[in-house]
């Protein structure tokens, strides 16, 4: 007993003594308050940040996703405008007489690894399969045009022209010459075809997939982008009808 009496006399009773310690405790408490409310700023505006980036990723997967399907509703728009203007004239021959090269084709577009992370993240795996080889298709639609183009041009260049009415040439050539050029006409023909075929399937494709991530980036971001679709290419290049529109912001 006499030794806590001891302990407590021992401790000192000026005021200045215990308002030091208090103005620790004090300026202790602020100092973390303060700390805390950095660090829960900091953690906002990262998660701002992340949602800034996240935005600039959807958008330029919005932006390329549209350029992909518009570049190959092209290339299919132009074979059939080809085909079917020829047609129209009462025009009789191969794909190769009337499919006419494009003078300045889209280029290559590309997926980057950062938008296809982010895509991944939303765990919406039907999605972003939908989306995942798009460019290299389309890349390849691309070059097989360029193809077509240039193997055109060195099967025209080995014709002469004897007559020429605006825009169409006509001439005559042997037996000989026509079974020279014949190999080189069936290639350019069978390109034809096929990418006709594949461009109308691919453009459906696209702007499905296109669709679907419009949907997804709604729903899981809460951002509208603004997408339409021509109802009367839809009707005739959609099996099962228009796909459902992204409302208007």
């Amino acid at each position: 007993m006499d030794f806590v009496k001891s302990l407590f006399s021992a401790l000192p009773t000026e005021t200045e003594f215990w308002s030091a310690i208090a103005g620790a405790i004090v300026g202790g408490m602020i100092a973390l308050v303060a700390q805390l409310i950095a660090i829960r700023a900091t953690r906002k505006q990262i998660t701002a940040d992340k949602l800034d980036i996240q935005k600039t990723l959807c958008a330029s997967i919005i932006f390329k996703l549209i350029r992909i399907h518009t570049n190959i509703l092209g290339v299919y728009s132009h074979i059939e405008g080809c085909l079917s203007g020829a047609k129209q004239r009462g025009l009789v021959g191969d794909p190769w007489q009337f499919v006419t090269p494009l003078i300045n084709p889209p280029g290559h577009v590309h997926f980057n690894s950062d938008e296809m992370a982010m895509l991944l993240g939303l765990k919406d795996f039907e999605v972003f399969n939908a989306v995942l080889s798009l460019d290299v298709v389309h890349n390849s639609h691309i070059d097989s045009l360029r193809v077509l183009s240039s193997e055109r041009r060195a099967l025209t260049d080995r014709l002469e022209a004897e007559e020429a009415n605006g825009v169409m040439l006509s001439g005559t050539m042997s037996h000989e010459q026509m079974m020279r050029l014949k190999p080189k006409m069936i290639e350019v023909n069978t390109l034809v075809e096929q990418m006709k075929e594949r461009t109308k399937k691919d453009s459906s494709l696209a702007f499905r997939a296109l669709d679907q991530v419009n949907m997804l980036f709604r729903e899981k971001l809460g951002l509208t982008y603004r997408v339409e679709l021509d109802p009367s290419w839809a009707s005739k290049n959609f099996d099962h009808g228009i796909p459902d529109q992204i409302p208007k912001p």
